[in-house]
């Protein structure tokens, strides 16, 4: 089974959004381990959605990165993944505020 899932998860992460449709999930427990031990990733963001969800952006220091998202019965699934990510500062501006 182990097996399995990981095949689907690189085939998701190599062909890219839109090229694979089945989603991958597993217990939080699992993917955690999962995309710590096989992409070196770590938890960087995480946000709730709508109040019954978690979403997750896991990402490494070489640039691959996963979204993950949690229910409540604790069954995470990833929703996105891909490579070179990059940390961009936020440019904010405010309304009335000088240039």
């Amino acid at each position: 089974m182990t097996r399995i899932l990981a095949a689907v998860l690189a085939a998701f992460l190599w062909l890219g959004s839109g090229a694979a449709q089945a989603a991958v999930c597993m217990s939080r427990d699992d993917m955690t381990g999962y995309l710590a031990s096989k992409f070196n990733e770590t938890q960087r963001h995480v946000g709730l959605v709508m109040g019954r969800s978690i979403m997750e952006i896991w990402r490494s220091d070489k640039g691959t990165w996963t979204i993950v998202m949690t229910n409540v019965r604790g069954v995470s699934c990833i929703v996105g993944a891909g490579e070179g990510w990059e940390n961009i500062p936020a440019k904010v501006e405010l309304p009335g505020a000088p240039s």
